[in-house]
């Protein structure tokens, strides 16, 4: 029997519904896994850094901010905020120069340089 038209947008929205809880649901499981990550790494977890995270919903954003979760030294190199403009560049690494000063505002310093 042919489907009408009705159920034909019927089916295509119910598929559509599938999808969008798949991926909400990878994405809150990328937020616990951050969430989880740094409360074994550093025990306590700031209220509004959690919530942050919890608000973040893009994917390669969220795996951006599991690898800092991994190579972090303190909850000072999480950031929120930064998460887009690292994506952008993320096929490339800095390269710091060698004895290169700590303030990027002395007049000495050498901007970091950016490789393949």
């Amino acid at each position: 029997m042919a489907q009408t038209t009705a159920e034909f947008l019927i089916e295509q929205g119910m598929q559509l519904g599938v999808e969008q809880g798949k991926a909400e649901g990878k994405a809150e499981g990328k937020q616990d896994a951050v969430l989880k990550l740094l409360q074994l790494r550093f025990q306590h977890v700031p209220e509004t850094l959690s919530r942050e995270i919890s608000n973040i919903h893009n994917h390669t954003r969220l795996d951006i901010l599991l690898e800092q979760a991994m190579t972090a030294e303190s909850l000072d190199e999480i950031d929120t905020h930064a998460l887009l403009k690292v994506s952008l560049i993320r096929g490339f690494k800095v390269v710091k120069y060698p004895n290169e000063p700590k303030s990027p505002t002395s007049s000495t310093a050498k901007p970091n340089r950016l490789t393949n």
